[in-house]
């Protein structure tokens, strides 16, 4: 099993035999997946008690792919163009339940380049 497996709807950069709107999943196994959990709130101490009030709480992840191949790569391409205008996804990391996701825009997307393998380094955040 993959440690990244992404459901979405093809709408840009479509690979070879992907059809517009069709529905694809990329799986790849990940070099690194980062935790970040975002909390927004507002918290008063006082000697004796500790009052917070909770305003938001959301669940980021930075990605970064293992090194692929060309193919893969333009499928991993096209998940992250498919994806960048706010299109919701569907990602399971890890073997863990599927959640929804978005894709955090990256106004530049370019694989780092290692003679002939790719790699991506991107956000999403889960739901």
């Amino acid at each position: 099993m993959a440690d990244f497996s992404a459901t979405y709807t093809a709408k840009r950069g479509l690979t070879a035999g992907h059809a517009l709107d069709s529905q694809q999943t990329f799986d790849i196994d990940l070099r690194q997946l980062d935790l970040i959990d975002e909390i927004k709130a507002t918290q008063n101490l006082t000697p004796s008690d500790a009052e917070t009030e909770f305003e938001s709480f959301s669940t980021l992840y930075k990605v970064e792919t293992r090194l692929m191949d060309k193919p893969t790569m333009l499928l991993c391409r096209e998940f992250l163009l498919s994806c960048s205008a706010s299109e919701l996804f569907t990602v399971s990391l890890e073997g863990a339940p599927v959640q929804n996701a978005h894709l955090l825009l990256d106004k530049k997307l370019k694989p780092s380049r290692q003679q002939l393998k790719y790699r991506y380094q991107f956000d999403i955040r889960v739901y």
